[in-house]
């Protein structure tokens, strides 16, 4: 296994692992008095859902693109449904909306971090709006979605440059101090293309 698998690996069962921990924080708000008991249903199926797989995660010592896709397609589906579910509740759609960012930002990076934000914003709109919450209140909700949105965006697009700016200088040759003069020219000219300056 190499490098870059070993880290998609370890952020997989990073992802698994707070997705339980969502999951139980789901049924323990389900379990608040006053609920339906239908309203259970989708928090207990998510949560052995969410066992099951960290249980195949951390038995696997690669994870394939096609499951990490699946996987998040299928949390943002849950996302959905939970919206719907809630009328378009804020308070359990941010919990939710910022584990599906994490996620895609620990996946794919700023790209992912965004994609996963106008789908995550579509969901929460489209479902609240099946479900007949008033337009004014899912508008009000998106809100704060959003700026999470873009404090997640803006984290995993500095994330992202700071990681390609540490390679570069762990890439810096090797120089001999033979001649300091050309030494410090070649110090100064790598420092500058890393700083971008």
């Amino acid at each position: 296994m190499d490098f870059e698998d070993s880290l998609q690996s370890r952020g997989e069962r990073l992802i698994a692992s707070l997705r339980i921990l969502v999951a139980c924080g789901l049924l323990a708000l389900s379990l608040a008095p006053g609920r339906m008991a239908s309203a259970l249903a989708l928090p207990a199926v998510y949560l052995l859902y969410a066992l099951l797989l960290a249980v195949l995660l951390w038995g696997f010592e690669r994870v394939e693109l096609r499951w990490r896709l699946a996987a998040h397609a299928l949390d943002l589906a849950v996302f959905a449904i939970l919206c719907a579910l809630t009328r378009g509740a804020v308070p359990l759609a941010l919990v939710f909306f910022a584990f599906l960012l994490l996620a895609a930002a620990s996946r794919w990076r700023g790209r992912g971090a965004a994609g996963t934000a106008l789908a995550g914003l579509a969901a929460f709109l489209c479902a609240g709006l099946l479900a007949g919450a008033p337009r004014d209140r899912l508008l009000a909700g998106s809100a704060p979605l959003a700026l999470l949105a873009a404090l997640f965006v803006c984290a995993s697009v500095y994330q992202q440059r700071l990681g390609r700016e540490m390679l570069r200088i762990a890439a810096w040759p090797r120089s001999s101090l033979q001649d300091a003069r050309s030494l410090l020219d070649h110090l100064l000219s790598l420092a500058a293309g890393i700083l971008e300056a």
